[in-house]
């Protein structure tokens, strides 16, 4: 099972979610490709208490070769608030 999952860890486009000091949720995306790409992340939020999802959207993104780039960047309070918490 661990080498399945190791395969993500090297993914050649892969996707990383972090909230910053002043409270901003930041999406980024990494690309290690020779060449522009496209994809698209899916991002969710859910309540644990109910086991239920309360919000969903999709961004479709494009990302040149060896490059990073933000994909979404919010205030955690707005996301939360967007999606009825």
């Amino acid at each position: 099972m661990l080498h399945y999952a190791a395969m993500d860890f090297f993914a050649p486009v892969a996707s990383s979610v972090f909230e910053d000091g002043a409270g901003l949720v930041n999406v980024w995306v990494a690309s290690d490709l020779m060449f522009g790409s496209t994809g698209s992340l899916s991002f969710e939020i859910y309540s644990w208490s109910k086991n239920s999802l309360l919000w969903n959207t999709t961004k479709s993104f494009q990302i040149d070769a060896l490059t990073s780039k933000p994909i979404l960047i919010q205030s955690a309070a707005s996301l939360m608030q967007t999606a009825g918490c």
